[in-house]
């Protein structure tokens, strides 16, 4: 599933989320902002708004635990815009790292906190 060459990055990645909060690097643009994420406690989802330049096909998004593992792989439909919806009722509480992947090197990611 990961080469292991993503799995390194994926841990490098992970090593600065928890020092700075968030990483990013944009593909092409220097001002990428990184993901916006809305939790809905009442629906138990939260909602990921990807910046705008942002590649809108071939793109997998990846959730991981605390310790570094995947418990949540798959390709992103983007067809209908920028807004994917994943549910959090089968996650327990703590903190997961959520990461976009796409063509030519594309990755950004984002700390996640469910209490």
């Amino acid at each position: 599933m990961f080469r292991l060459a993503t799995l390194r990055a994926i841990g490098f990645r992970c090593c600065l989320l928890l020092l700075l909060g968030s990483y990013a690097r944009p593909a092409a643009a220097k001002d990428e902002q990184g993901l916006q994420l809305h939790h809905d406690a009442v629906h138990q989802a939260v909602t990921i708004h990807l910046p705008a330049t942002a590649p809108r096909n071939n793109l997998y998004l990846s959730v991981l635990d605390a310790a570094g593992r995947v418990v949540y792989r798959k390709p992103l439909d983007t067809s209908s815009g920028p807004l994917i919806s994943l549910p959090l009722n089968n996650y327990a509480a703590g903190t997961y790292v959520l990461i976009v992947e796409g063509p030519k090197g594309y990755n950004i990611a984002q700390r996640l906190v469910l209490k």
